[in-house]
C-alpha cells in the first residue's frame, strides 16, 4: 500500500531544513515531495513578469537561495518536485513555509498547514499599505505579511507574541508551541 504524498515549501535555508525535519516526523504516514515556494493560478502571469524583470532577484524563490535550497535537496536525496510540476502527483497534503507565495489551485483541494520559521520582518509602512489595498502579498518583499492569506486549514506558530499578531480569524485557529 502506497503513503499519502506530500508537498512540503521550501524557501530560506531556515525554511528548507525546518520544513525537511517536518518531513522526517511525517515519514511513516507522507511521501515527502519539497518545492520552492511558487505561485500558480491567476497570479502566475505577474509572477513570471516579476521573475523575468528581476522584480524577485533578492527574494527566496530565486537566485543563490533558491540554488542553496536546491542543493540541499540533492545533497539529502529529497525529491525536488519544482512547482509540483516534476512527477504528476496529486498531494494528500501541503506544508508551507510561507503563505505569502502559494500556489491557490493546490492550496484549495489539499489540507494545507503553514508553519511559521520563528521570525517575521516587520510591519513596515509599505507592508500596511500592500495589505490594505489587497495588492499581491509578495509585493511587501518579506515576511512582514506571513500567516495574514487565509488561506490554510492550519497554522502553526512560533510563539504567543506572534499569535497576538495575527488577524483574529487568524489566531483563533493558530496553535503555538
Amino acid at each position: 500500500m502506497s503513503r499519502k504524498k506530500a508537498l512540503f515549501l521550501i524557501g530560506s535555508p531556515n525554511q528548507t531544513t525546518q520544513m525537511h525535519q517536518i518531513a522526517q516526523l511525517l515519514d511513516d504516514e507522507f511521501e515527502p515531495y519539497f518545492s520552492q515556494l511558487y505561485y500558480d493560478g491567476w497570479q502566475r502571469g505577474f509572477y513570471k513578469f516579476l521573475l523575468k524583470t528581476g522584480g524577485l532577484d533578492k527574494t527566496i524563490v530565486t537566485g543563490a537561495i533558491k540554488a542553496k535550497a536546491d542543493k540541499y535537496l540533492a545533497q539529502h536525496g529529497l525529491h525536488n518536485d519544482f512547482e509540483a510540476r516534476q512527477f504528476g502527483h496529486t498531494y494528500d497534503l501541503l506544508v508551507c513555509c510561507s503563505d505569502v507565495i502559494v500556489p491557490w489551485p493546490l492550496v484549495r483541494r489539499t489540507k494545507t498547514v503553514f508553519v511559521q520559521e520563528g521570525m517575521t520582518d516587520p510591519l513596515n509602512w509599505w507592508a500596511r499599505l500592500v495589505r490594505k489595498l489587497n495588492w499581491m502579498p509578495i509585493l511587501a518583499i518579506g515576511t512582514a505579511l506571513n500567516g495574514l492569506a487565509n488561506c490554510c486549514d492550519i497554522y502553526c506558530v512560533a510563539s504567543e507574541g506572534y499569535k497576538n499578531t495575527l488577524p483574529t480569524w487568524a489566531s483563533t485557529r493558530a496553535s503555538s508551541s
